[in-house]
C-alpha cells in the first residue's frame, strides 16, 4: 500500500455549525498517526459540541477501517517483498 493516495476526510470546523455555506476543513488520513490525529481532532469536537456524537462514531468507524486496509496493504507489500527474494511467483 505504499504511495497509496487516501482523499482527506472532510468535517466542519469547530464552531462553525452545520449549514453555515462554508465548506469543511479536510483531514489528512494518508497514514495511522494522520488518522489518529484527526480521531483527536474529532473527539475534541464532540466535546466542544461542534459535531454529533453519532457522526464521530461513524467517523470513528471508518477510521478503523482505513487502518485495517493500512495494516492489510502493508502486510501484502512485506510478503511481496519476501517472495521476490525468494525468487517465488505468487
Amino acid at each position: 500500500m505504499t504511495g497509496a493516495k487516501i482523499q482527506p476526510a472532510a468535517l466542519p470546523s469547530p464552531g462553525t455549525g452545520a449549514g453555515n455555506g462554508r465548506r469543511p476543513r479536510p483531514l489528512p488520513l494518508r497514514n495511522p498517526r494522520d488518522v489518529a490525529r484527526a480521531l483527536a481532532k474529532v473527539a475534541n469536537m464532540v466535546l466542544a459540541g461542534a459535531i454529533e456524537p453519532k457522526a464521530a462514531s461513524c467517523f470513528g468507524y471508518l477510521a478503523n477501517l482505513i487502518l485495517a486496509a493500512h495494516s492489510a496493504g502493508q502486510t501484502d507489500d512485506r510478503i511481496a517483498e519476501l517472495e521476490r527474494r525468494l525468487g517465488i511467483t505468487p
